[in-house]
């Protein structure tokens, strides 16, 4: 199997990008999965609703790319996220993105954070 390992990196990159104006969903396989620190694996349209509902809490936050590595058909992004509550309060997490890209599209991602932060920050 060959993979364009550039057009792999890239389409993770424009996917993570778009989560500050808004998703593009049209990068993503239909039957992608989405795995999450503390809720396991996640069909695409729970991500949806779970993105949806963060939403609705804070603005979307900026994505500062620290480290992109790619090979075969994973791409790896290190990357922190800044971001503000809609009450004020400042988001900050760090993010590590594991991406399948297969296709031209996303097919399985995961996701890694400081879990005891959002928890916390969340609480707030």
């Amino acid at each position: 199997m060959t993979h364009d390992i550039e057009a792999n990196r890239q389409i993770a990159l424009d996917f993570l990008r778009s989560l500050e104006t808004g998703p593009r969903y049209e990068l993503v396989a239909e039957d992608a999965r989405w795995w999450i620190q503390g809720y396991g694996f996640l069909p695409l349209a729970e991500f949806k609703a779970l993105a949806k509902r963060a939403l609705e809490t804070r603005a979307p936050s900026h994505m500062l790319i620290r480290h992109v590595t790619a090979e075969e058909d994973r791409v790896a992004i290190e990357c922190d996220g800044k971001g503000r509550f809609h009450d004020g309060r400042a988001y900050e997490n760090t993010y590590h993105f594991l991406m399948f890209v297969r296709g031209g599209l996303i097919r399985e991602v995961h996701e890694h954070h400081d879990t005891g932060y959002a928890r916390e920050v969340m609480r707030g």
